[in-house]
């Protein structure tokens, strides 16, 4: 989890300092840019079009040389492209939790049997409010208002594998919504449980997948 921190759109490389020159400020490799300033700061100044475009033709490296400063990518490559797949991929994280100040420990490296056998990992969700495991579903409604819930995966049929990341890529548009419940009461709505004892407040409900 420790690589998507501070956030989802640039990940672990913010917090390195080596990377910048001045607070906020990226260091450039200036193999790749010859400016000290914006497109639109050097049009203003000088009244002329500068050419933003003069090493297109050289390719960008795949690794990184803080030293000399980053290429163009270089503070984004490290995320999930197209960003669905990182989205599977955040359903839930294997936490060892042996030690509660301890996000990850190794026994073998250590010869330490009793910590590998004292060990405990559970499966924690990483984002519970966006991308729910199971929902109340609405699978069928008879004679106007007989409705027919199941507590169904939100996502079926999608694994935490690759093949799983590209169907949730290939298939987003299929994943459920979770509503208000159309079919109770605003009085049913307000004391409706969380399981299927009795009509749920929010319910998932399959898209429209007509043309």
């Amino acid at each position: 989890m420790g690589a998507f921190c501070p956030g989802a759109e640039v990940n672990w490389i913010m917090r390195n300092p080596s990377i910048y020159w001045a607070p906020y400020r990226i260091k450039a490799d200036r193999a790749v840019s010859n400016f000290l300033v914006t497109a639109a700061q050097a049009n203003t100044s000088t009244g002329m079009q500068m050419d933003f475009t003069f090493n297109v033709e050289n390719p960008l490296s795949q690794d990184n040389n803080f030293d000399v400063g980053l290429q163009p990518g270089d503070m984004t490559k490290y995320m999930a492209l197209p960003w669905q797949s990182d989205f599977n991929e955040c359903t839930t994280n294997p936490t060892d939790v042996t030690y509660a100040d301890w996000n990850n420990i190794y026994p073998d490296s250590e010869h330490d049997t009793r910590m590998k056998r004292d060990g405990k990992v559970v499966d924690i969700m990483w984002w519970p409010a966006h991308r729910p495991l199971q929902y109340t579903q609405v699978v069928s409604v008879s004679q106007g208002n007989k409705v027919n819930y199941q507590w169904l995966n939100w996502s079926s049929g999608v694994q935490q594998t690759n093949a799983g990341d590209l169907k949730m890529v290939t298939e987003w548009e299929y994943l459920p919504f979770i509503i208000r419940n159309p079919y109770v009461t605003p009085a049913q709505a307000r004391t409706a449980p969380s399981d299927l004892s009795g009509p749920a407040r929010y319910v998932s409900i399959e898209p429209y997948k007509g043309g």
